[in-house]
């Protein structure tokens, strides 16, 4: 079910598009990993870029042990495997309620690779309600 509702949530973010501020500052957190963290996750380093700017955000596991990898590589993960919701309010623009908000969705989540992608799809939702509001 969880797997249903992240598809649908793709399908819906696809077609928008965010803030190019937004993409850009993402593309500034991970231009320094994403040689390393692909490799780390097996990923394809084709992928990396294409997250924000073609919304690409697989439900697998090798692209979740990315995010992890540039999420704690930015200080984002604590050494508990939690999110550091002060750092991800602050490097994402989001508000810290936000961010505690988008931590809490995902505190069930047991897997260390997919806690942060939950965290992270959450956060990117916010970005669209924001900018929808901000229209």
């Amino acid at each position: 079910m969880k797997s249903f509702i992240l598809l649908c949530v793709q399908i819906i973010l696809a077609q928008s598009k965010l803030h190019p501020q937004v993409i850009t500052d993402w593309n500034n957190l991970q231009k320094d990993f994403i040689e390393s963290c692909s490799k780390e996750a097996n990923l394809d380093p084709t992928i990396p870029p294409r997250i924000l700017e073609d919304l690409y955000m697989p439900d697998e596991a090798n692209f979740q042990c990315y995010i992890r990898c540039v999420m704690r590589n930015n200080k984002l993960i604590l050494p508990d495997n939690n999110v550091n919701a002060k750092e991800l309010a602050e490097v994402v623009h989001i508000t810290p309620e936000t961010a505690m908000k988008c931590i809490k969705s995902a505190e069930t989540e047991t897997d260390v690779c997919r806690k942060p992608y939950l965290v992270g799809i959450c956060c990117i939702e916010s970005k669209f309600e924001t900018q929808s509001c901000n229209s």
